[in-house]
């Protein structure tokens, strides 16, 4: 599947299923290549803002399951008060 059609496809998935299928499945291998290698791998995820509210908790949660030493995470939103819980 094209990256075009897989984005399609995605848009009609719940941001749970859309996260394992776009970003937790290919980030696992990623960190598997980074182990070996002695890497890291850093998400970057923009205008976090942007994502509906109920949306944006469900990926907030994600994201704070991913990090590990491992794997870095940086966001880029505009001021949000949820984002001020993690800090």
């Amino acid at each position: 599947m094209s990256c075009e059609q897989m984005g399609t496809a995605l848009y009609s998935y719940s941001i749970e299923e859309q996260w394992q299928k776009s970003v937790s499945s290919p980030l696992s291998i990623l960190n598997r290549e980074a182990e070996l290698k002695d890497h890291g791998v850093l998400l970057v995820i923009d205008a976090l803002d942007e994502c509906f509210k109920d949306e944006r908790k469900a990926l907030i949660n994600l994201l704070l399951k991913l990090s590990t030493s491992r794997v870095k995470i940086f966001i880029t939103s505009r001021p949000i008060p949820e984002l001020d819980l993690l800090r």
